[in-house]
């Protein structure tokens, strides 16, 4: 017998009650925040290459847990990427990273993954994430030698890029990013040479770690030339108030947490 619809009397109205008990079984979660995470990192393009700078802390929270991290990761002899945010992240990426690149020698293919492609596809890759509601919690800077010349990309956590002569992250984008700028426009009709560019790399890592509460005093630096990729080894910077007291920001941060104890120091708790 053919049937036209609901019977007489019938009602569609939702049990609240069964509706409030019923519990899913095996949700997907996702991370809500970054728990292991890495400070700022910096990179800049110079007349032959490009320099990334970054120290090699990944702290939990805010405590200093993980000291000795190589945060550069070399994706192939044109290419290096490095993060700041959540480096488990990072690291799913690099693992990532390092499949295609054995996925390639073993096809035997001979176009090797240039920095520009290496740009593009993580920014499809993280907008693919953030649009998922499966966001990878890391900034990522991506270096190289594209064609012969120097390249230098960021990517934010929803996909946003861009290419520029100077890139940083996180607290770097205040503290280092107004000196590498202010260098490039004292020479605007050249670029800069290696000994520029290490120098204001140098002063920013310095920077960081006087005023980024969660940066850390040994740092590497990334060299990407036509030659290929060189990551020195961990350098280690002491504590010189000297580096700070230049800054322009400085007397205002000053003043900040000066307005910041006094207002503290007004709270009256019962």
């Amino acid at each position: 017998m053919a049937s036209f619809g609901p019977a007489p009397l019938f009602t569609n109205h939702v049990d609240l009650h069964q509706a409030s008990t019923h519990k899913v079984k095996n949700p997907t979660t996702v991370s809500a925040y970054p728990i292991a995470t890495g400070s700022s990192v910096f990179g800049i393009k110079y007349d032959e290459g490009v320099l990334m700078g970054a120290d090699t802390l990944v702290s939990y929270g805010k405590m200093a847990r993980y000291p000795n991290v190589q945060r550069l990761y070399k994706v192939n002899e044109s290419t290096v990427i490095t993060c700041t945010g959540d480096f488990a992240d990072f690291q799913e990426i690099t693992s990532m990273l390092e499949r295609m690149q054995i996925e390639e020698e073993r096809t035997q293919n001979e176009v090797t993954m240039q920095p520009r492609s290496l740009h593009i596809y993580l920014t499809r890759y993280l907008y693919k994430k953030r649009t998922d509601f499966d966001p990878k919690w890391t900034n990522i800077v991506v270096g190289g030698m594209q064609d012969g010349v120097p390249y230098l990309g960021y990517i934010n956590m929803i996909g946003l890029a861009y290419t520029e002569d100077a890139v940083t992250t996180g607290l770097g984008g205040s503290i280092a990013l107004p000196l590498m700028r202010k260098l490039k426009d004292q020479h605007p009709d050249r670029a800069l040479t290696f000994n520029e560019a290490r120098g204001v790399m140098e002063e920013s890592l310095k920077l960081g770690f006087a005023l980024d509460c969660v940066a850390y005093p040994k740092f590497q630096i990334a060299t990407i030339t036509k030659e290929g990729v060189k990551i020195g080894e961990p350098q280690t910077v002491a504590l010189d108030w000297k580096y700070v007291k230049g800054f322009p920001g400085h007397s205002l941060i000053n003043i900040f947490f000066l307005l910041f104890y006094l207002y503290i120091e007004t709270i009256k708790f019962p």
